[in-house]
């Protein structure tokens, strides 16, 4: 009897778990989770992009040309793409359809796959060499990293591989890696796009919007209308632009023109300020013909602008531990100059740790004589801290001497440090006017479009470096890197 019991018993546990079994598998099948288990949530997707997949009422179509026999580097690349567009399936369900296509499979002759190639060209894909190892010996092949998206009745090209070069290198598929789910939502939201918003780069007070900042302007060009604007003391010179970015300037601002910003923002306008407020760079050492070079404050005359919004920005320099290298010429090789790479404290790394989409999933990011930010009180407007220094940092209030000497004996980074210091602040909220209860006699014909405070919430970005959307030139600047691009 006793055996027949423990049999029954045994035998109503597993009925049970078997019950329980089916009736998780019928939850799981009804409610949906997904669970990223990185630290740093590189497997997780925007909201925003989860807002614009949920909302989709149509399909998209996306057929990726990275089918075939691919080096290890290149496979992980298109299972990194094949994951991805899962991930956003989970979300958009059969309003998003993919496939994977081999360009060079199906044609009988050597010109039908030159034609299916230069198709591929035709409609905006890149072709990429690689080299193949095998047991004849190495092979030279080209493939087309890149994915053709339909949406809308419309079609554009995806370059998976963001290199201008052929001949990829693993640090750049690691990027594109990274950096898959905006190239894709960039494109989407490309071919959904009603109206394109309008950009203005800021021109006439020494900024940087030429070939050093080409990249940026030819990035931004493929979601937006981006021109230069300059402001001519012309009160409606920011007129229907969405978004004003103030890229290095480096001469003072007057008060007319910082009025025309100003009516801007409260308005409604948005404002990136990429702003150096300390007088240093590589340039002028090298110029100067030594090793050593005095950085000085820069007076862009914004300082009360920026503190009515939020902000302060501090006219000092910024030495930082994590840090990008600098080559210098430690001695000859025969008639060879030797050159070795050493840490310059003055270009910090910035690793970007808030969880915010617009630094989200981005890699370490490369500044130059950086200063560092305070947020000071503002009524109504919400400061998120985006970009801050690592635990080891020292600070050096300007005038201060930059001495390339100070890579042959590290600074005391571990007992004098300031700490992790904000060097990026994003501001959001209605903000209130710098010339609130001080406007200028000048402008009293023009009073009927002055307003004190924002009538339209706005954002603003704050970034205490000049340099950080500026790309590598060859010698003559007659060529440019993409950004992300270190020659170093």
């Amino acid at each position: 009897m006793k055996k027949q019991a423990n049999r029954i018993n045994s035998f109503i546990k597993a009925l049970t778990w078997l019950a329980l079994i089916i009736t998780a598998n019928l939850l799981s099948s009804l409610v949906f989770q997904r669970f990223d288990l990185t630290s740093e949530k590189r497997h997780t997707l925007n909201d925003s992009t989860i807002d614009i997949l949920e909302a989709l009422e149509d399909e998209v179509i996306v057929r990726v040309y990275l089918e075939g026999d691919f080096p290890a580097d290149f496979r992980r690349l298109r299972n990194s793409v094949q994951e991805k567009l899962d991930e956003m399936r989970a979300y958009a369900g059969d309003n998003l359809q993919y496939e994977f296509i081999n360009p060079s499979e199906g044609f009988s002759d050597k010109n039908e796959v030159n034609a299916s190639y230069q198709k591929l060209v035709d409609s905006g894909l890149q072709p990429t060499d690689i080299t193949i190892k095998n047991s004849d010996g190495v092979e030279q092949k080209v493939i087309f990293p890149g994915a053709l998206i339909t949406f809308n009745g419309r079609e554009l090209p995806l370059q998976i591989l963001q290199s201008r070069n052929r001949i990829p290198s693993p640090e750049l598929l690691n990027n594109s890696i990274i950096n898959l789910e905006y190239n894709i939502m960039s494109v989407i939201k490309r071919l959904s796009a009603q109206k394109r918003n309008l950009i203005a780069l800021l021109d006439g007070q020494g900024e940087e919007i030429g070939i050093e900042a080409a990249d940026l302007a030819e990035s931004l060009n493929e979601l937006y209308e981006v021109s230069t604007v300059k402001l001519d003391n012309k009160i409606n010179a920011l007129l229907g632009y969405d978004l004003l970015i103030v890229n290095k300037p480096k001469n003072a601002f007057t008060e007319k023109e910082k009025y025309i910003i100003d009516q801007f923002i409260m308005i409604g306008g948005k404002v990136i300020w990429c702003l150096d407020v300390t007088d240093a760079s590589m340039d002028t050492i090298q110029n100067q013909g030594g090793s050593q070079s005095l950085a000085l404050s820069r007076d862009l005359n914004l300082d009360d602008m920026l503190f009515t919004y939020g902000v302060r920005i501090n006219k000092e320099l910024v030495l930082d531990r994590n840090c990008a290298p600098i080559p210098i010429t430690v001695g000859m090789y025969g008639d060879q100059p030797n050159i070795q790479l050493f840490p310059w404290f003055y270009h910090p790394t910035l690793v970007p740790e808030a969880n915010h989409p617009i630094v989200s999933n981005v890699d370490p990011i490369h500044t130059q004589f950086l200063s560092t930010i305070d947020t000071v009180s503002a009524s109504g407007i919400e400061k998120t801290v985006l970009l801050r220094t690592s635990p080891y940092t020292r600070l050096s209030k300007t005038p201060v001497r930059v001495n390339l000497g100070i890579i042959e004996k590290e600074p005391d980074f571990q007992g004098l440090s300031a700490g992790r210091v904000p060097v990026a602040v994003l501001l959001e909220g209605k903000f209130a006017s710098v010339f609130d209860n001080r406007l200028s006699p000048k402008f009293d014909l023009e009073k009927a479009n002055y307003h004190a405070k924002g009538v339209i919430n706005s954002k603003q970005l704050v970034i205490a470096d000049g340099d950080v959307f500026m790309n590598y030139t060859n010698k003559d600047r007659s060529v440019y890197y993409p950004l992300g691009y270190d020659k170093f």
